[in-house]
């Protein structure tokens, strides 16, 4: 398995996070992690009322900076 396919990406994310992996408790409706090219992921985040986009560079992910924008949007 990839480091940064769709599963681990997601998973990185909500360890990071604190979100219970087994059951997710993110505040957002639904939220999937992509590797976009060899230095770029993004992430896409559905929340009750709003869709929002988070770009973070690749190899750090989920960076500081990453974990801070998600953050704010909670």
């Amino acid at each position: 398995m990839a480091k940064f396919d769709k599963h681990n990406m997601n998973s990185m994310l909500s360890y990071r996070m604190g979100w219970n992996i087994g059951e997710p408790k993110s505040p957002f409706r639904e939220y999937n992690c992509y590797k976009l090219d060899e230095d770029k992921a993004v992430v896409f985040i559905l929340g009750a009322t709003t869709a929002y986009i988070v770009y973070d560079e690749l190899p750090l992910f989920p960076s500081d900076e990453l974990i801070t924008k998600i953050r704010l949007l909670e």
